[in-house]
């Protein structure tokens, strides 16, 4: 298979990849990319769990800190 870059920006972010991995050609930069990004994946797949519930626990609290902020400055507005 034969690649052409008709996009000079990805093709200058590729040879910066070419040159800062040392690798030897255009297909192990594209192969080191591919495994980084299924490393990635199968990580956030294996951790999906856990990461929403911090999302959630985070968007609650900040929920929380919304509402006693709210009720904090009606109470004291009225004063």
């Amino acid at each position: 298979m034969n690649i052409e870059f008709r996009d000079v920006a990805l093709e200058a972010r590729i040879q910066k990849q070419l040159q800062a991995t040392g690798s030897g050609s255009v297909e192990e930069v594209l192969l080191r990319l591919l495994e980084t990004q299924e490393e990635q994946d199968r990580w956030l797949l294996e951790n999906r769990e856990i990461i929403n519930a911090k999302i959630k626990r985070a968007s609650n609290n900040s929920t929380a800190a919304k509402e006693s902020r709210k009720i904090n400055w009606m109470l004291t507005s009225r004063i």
